[in-house]
Formats: C-alpha cells, structure tokens, sequence
C-alpha cells in the first residue's frame, strides 16, 4: 500500500459479517470451515485476520468469495443465516431486564397520563 494509491476499501468482508450478525474474525473462520471443511488453527485465522485489518485488499480469496455470496444474497432477500450456521442472537440477560425496566417505565407513563385524564374530565375541576 503506498500514499498514492486511491482510498478505496473493500467492504465486502464486513458487510457480509453484520449481515450474519457476527464478528469479522467469526466470518473468516466461518470461510475457513466452509472451504476447507476443517476448523482453522487459531494462529493461522489470527495471522489472517491480522493481515486483513492492516490491509482490506489482503483477504483471501475463499474468504471473498463467501463474502461476496452473502452480500449477494443479503441484497437479494434470500439470506438465511441458519444456511451458513448462523443462529440468531440470544438476547442477554441485562437487555431483557432493560427492556421490562423500559415497558415498565412506558406503562407508568401512560397510567399516569391517564389519570391526569380522569381527573380533569371530572365536574367541578
């Protein structure tokens, strides 16, 4: 990579990645596994990933090529994960307790709006 080249990235490793909702080192082992139908020794994807973070043009080519596919398929609509060996995410723990503290909140909200409501459609008030 010289200071003249154009700065154009190559995007495909990442977007193919978020659309499997994983990370990009999961994706080249996930390429990894699909290509050569074994799983990568650790410093090997490592020695891999590390080259593609310093340069995106340096990912192999069957990591492309998988890339390319499910970037296809994500902009065709017919992406599915579980093809690939993707299940969906399991929601933690703290974002449910999060999310019932939010509907909680939202309920309070609304009860309250409510008997605001009440309490001015009341004669006399």
């Amino acid at each position: 990579m010289s200071l003249f080249d154009p700065v154009v990235r190559d995007t495909t490793v990442a977007r193919a990645a978020q659309y499997l909702e994983i990370s990009e080192y999961e994706f080249m082992a996930l390429a990894h596994w699909r290509t050569f139908h074994a799983i990568a020794r650790r410093d090997k994807l490592d020695k891999i990933f590390g080259r593609y973070l310093w340069d995106e043009t340096k990912a192999p080519p069957w990591v492309m090529n998988l890339g390319r596919e499910i970037v296809g398929k994500a902009e065709d609509g017919t992406l599915v994960p579980e093809e690939y060996g993707v299940r969906a995410p399991v929601p933690k723990l703290e974002h449910l307790l999060r999310m019932l503290r939010d509907c909680l909140v939202l309920l309070l909200v609304a009860a309250a709006f409510g008997y605001a409501l009440f309490l001015v459609a009341q004669p006399g008030h």
